[in-house]
């Protein structure tokens, strides 16, 4: 997988827990349509962004830098989507 793949990757899931945390909090639809997809699709999205998580992590260590601005772009947009997914289990 190339970094640039990783990137865009990372903004479909970010996207898609962004649409998960407006529609909580903010736009509360309750179409039935909705809420299937949402169960359907919501742990594998959250196991695939631990597992892009890690795939980042792994490509930092090897390259020893950031040198890519992708790979920095899908750490950063990784970690801060995560952190704020362990975060609505115990503070929203």
């Amino acid at each position: 997988m190339k970094n640039k793949t990783l990137f865009y990757l990372t903004l479909a899931v970010g996207a898609y827990l962004l649409f998960l945390l407006l529609n909580a909090y903010v736009f509360k639809f309750n179409y039935t349509f909705i809420g299937v997809i949402q169960e359907l699709v919501t742990i594998p999205v959250l196991i695939l962004n631990a597992v892009l998580l890690v795939v980042a992590i792994k490509r930092v260590a090897a390259s020893g830098k950031l040198k890519d601005s992708y790979l920095l772009g899908s750490s950063v947009l990784l970690l801060t989507s995560l952190t704020v997914v362990i975060g609505s289990f115990f503070f929203l």
